[in-house]
């Protein structure tokens, strides 16, 4: 199963958290927190070329952890975690099988979204506060 961390718009959670790492509310402790979760991610997660997102357009590439990456996925609970202190939602989507993949590591596959369509995804939505998954589809 491959999961993916977002908000309710579709961005992710890594757009999400650089975001917020410029903000003013964070406190130096929360800057700290957030800037230590990005620089282990950029050590341990390998960085999908610049033109593969080039050539998808913007907006139409989706990135999943593939099952393999747990310690990625555990920091990136973590990291949403702190994000949603700040009043950012954050939800955990799962999907069996994500799309058309246009890159793909050990940790994580690159999905193109197509253009003839609207962007669609489906999956799995963690509900944390009710402990549930509930089937979902944004349009």
């Amino acid at each position: 199963m491959y999961v993916r961390f977002q908000d309710p718009d579709g961005e992710g959670l890594f757009a999400i958290a650089y975001d917020l790492s410029r903000s003013p509310v964070l406190t130096r402790h929360e800057q700290r927190q957030i800037a230590g979760l990005i620089e282990w991610f950029e050590e341990h997660l390998p960085i999908v070329p610049r033109a593969i997102f080039d050539h998808a357009g913007e907006g139409r590439l989706r990135c999943w952890f593939r099952p393999a990456a747990r310690a990625h996925i555990d920091a990136a609970w973590e990291l949403a975690g702190l994000i949603e202190t700040h009043g950012r939602s954050v939800d955990l989507v799962r999907a069996d099988e994500p799309g058309h993949r246009v890159f793909q590591d050990r940790f994580q596959t690159a999905v193109l979204l197509s253009l003839d369509e609207p962007a669609e995804t489906t999956g799995q939505r963690w509900d944390r506060n009710r402990q549930t998954i509930r089937r979902w589809c944004v349009w």
